[in-house]
């Protein structure tokens, strides 16, 4: 095996990450976009993919700042001309499904997301501030974490609802080995 040197520096392909309302295509009908997150990992990176008659979105940016602004640029700008065919959840972060629901609802079209990360995020988009349920907390306390600190992830927890648009009530289950 083969071990990386830490004198290596990191190569990055690009000497810029894309500005507010941009992207930078990194292979044909592949573009990068980044959105804001409001913690020490400031931005997520996303994708836009082009298809012959539309565009698919993989993952979505946090429901927070101005991360929907963000979006109509892209879709008044670069995307115009071509609809938007549907938007792919990679798992259930916030970060990555914060503007699933709002997205499918603006444009009318599918989720896709594999059964189980719908699932969570649709169980975990319906808690709100304070919401870390007794179930959760009882789970946590019989895998041996103390009292005190079920409490502060009690009192640390803004309720995950807050930070996502209520995720859609349908979706197009994505299988392992499944081409789209």
């Amino acid at each position: 095996m083969t071990q990386a040197s830490t004198q290596d520096p990191i190569r990055y392909p690009f000497a810029n990450a894309p500005e507010k309302g941009e992207w930078i295509a990194v292979a044909p009908g592949v573009y990068w976009l980044q959105m804001a997150l409001p913690m020490a990992l400031d931005h997520i990176n996303l994708y836009v993919l082009e298809d012959d008659n539309g565009w698919y979105i993989v993952d979505t940016g946090m429901k927070w700042g101005d991360t929907q602004e963000r979006w109509r640029l892209l879709f008044d700008n670069q995307m115009a001309g071509k609809p938007l065919l549907g938007v792919i959840c990679t798992h259930m972060h916030p970060d990555h499904i914060g503007q699933a629901g709002w997205l499918c609802r603006e444009f009318r079209v599918p989720l896709y997301m594999s059964f189980g990360e719908y699932v969570s995020s649709r169980m975990f988009s319906s808690m709100g501030e304070g919401d870390l349920e007794w179930t959760t907390a009882q789970y946590f306390q019989r895998s041996g974490i103390p009292s005190e600190a079920i409490e502060k992830m009690r009192a640390k927890f803004k309720g995950f609802g807050n930070i996502v648009e209520p995720m859609p009530k349908a979706y197009q289950r994505l299988k392992d080995g499944q081409v789209l």
